[in-house]
């Protein structure tokens, strides 16, 4: 990189940022642990989607105190919708170790907030440089995509070489002061004018400075030659209601989403689970089955449908659970559900069933 690009772009991106730069809750605030739950909820989640649960998260858990003392279910209630639920925990688990280990205040060096769980590069980069103002760089998903139309790179940004190439090139330009507002503005650009597809080049402020703009490559740019294997599968989600409560089940730590609730499921394809399957089929496990629509799963690297089947069942009757990674059961009524914290096939069952209003629609 040409030395005197560097001021020439930090400058540039600086003045358009303070000018453009949206209004989002976390950017009013230099508290590292505001910006750490803001940074967290970011990671794969869309800006809007993630406000509403940033501030009630807040609301509820303004301090890393209290976050550390607060019960886990409570924690994966405030964090329900936004998935990867270990993220939540390895919030709450980082948040005891701040308490137990910093004595309540949050680390200001990259080797300390390495420490803690589910903190990585990038989350370093965010809390030191946002919050605390050092000159250290960041890159997510927006940076790599700037940065490799900025300087035309054509290499393959999963390949580790790649990434070390881009975190090189990051911490030159990140600048001795203001490193916050630039890191802020190099995902800013990426978010608003430099997205994936088509990009904003003519009102781009660095366009100008742009090698992928003057070669016309920037909707080429980022380029991904690994492609992950998705594998599709077929559920079913027992919908078993007794006496007007239906049977809920809590998954086991460790398990896919782990320490959720949700309606009995099983997906056929991940799980060996080819008996139940085969009475699912042929309603042995429930003779009143019937089915109720689908709702659409889609987990890392599997996308399906899960079946959703009605069982009515006998004041008399009993089942056994049908998943045998279940930790705790209970049998709920609709109006109760709000006291769980469900997995997102299960709370969009509910929704595609109105199970959660007055009408219990099922």
């Amino acid at each position: 990189m040409k030395k005197k690009l560097i001021p020439e772009i930090q400058q540039s991106l600086l003045r358009w940022y303070q000018k453009e730069k949206r209004d989002l809750p976390w950017r009013k605030t230099k508290d590292p642990y505001s910006i750490w739950i803001s940074e967290i909820m970011l990671q794969q989640t869309q800006v809007d989607t993630v406000i509403p649960y940033y501030n009630r998260w807040m609301k509820k858990f303004p301090t890393i105190q209290k976050l550390a003392k607060a019960n886990e279910d409570v924690v994966l209630k405030h964090w329900e919708g936004l998935g990867y639920y270990s993220r939540a925990r390895n919030i709450q688990r980082a948040a005891k170790t701040v308490e137990k280990d910093f004595g309540g205040r949050f680390p200001k060096t990259r080797e300390d907030l390495l420490s803690l769980p589910g903190i990585g590069l990038y989350t370093v980069g965010a809390i030191l440089s946002i919050a605390y103002n050092k000159s250290v760089p960041l890159v997510d998903g927006n940076v790599i995509r700037v940065l490799t139309r900025i300087f035309n790179i054509h290499d393959d940004v999963l390949k580790e070489d790649t990434k070390k190439k881009i975190w090189s090139i990051a911490g030159e330009l990140v600048p001795e002061k203001k490193a916050g507002d630039f890191n802020q503005s190099l995902m800013e650009l990426g978010a608003t004018l430099c997205t994936p597809g088509t990009p904003l080049c003519l009102i781009c402020p660095v366009n100008s400075l742009c090698k992928g703009f003057k070669e016309s490559t920037p909707s080429l740019l980022p380029v991904k030659k690994k492609k992950m294997e998705i594998e599709k599968f077929l559920g079913w989600m027992f919908l078993i209601e007794k006496d007007g409560h239906f049977l809920l089940q809590k998954r086991k730590k460790g398990t896919v989403m782990g320490g959720l609730w949700e309606f009995p499921s099983f997906r056929e394809g991940i799980y060996d689970h080819p008996k139940l399957a085969l009475k699912a089929k042929t309603k042995i496990l429930c003779p009143k089955a019937e089915l109720k629509g689908t709702v659409p799963a889609a987990f890392t690297k599997y996308r399906g449908l899960f079946q959703l089947t009605h069982c009515p069942m006998s004041k008399s009757k009993s089942i056994k659970p049908v998943l045998e990674e279940a930790e705790e059961t209970a049998w709920a009524k609709p109006k109760d559900f709000k006291k769980y914290t469900f997995s997102a096939p299960t709370r969009k069952a509910v929704e595609k069933l109105s199970l959660s209003d007055s009408r219990n629609k099922i």
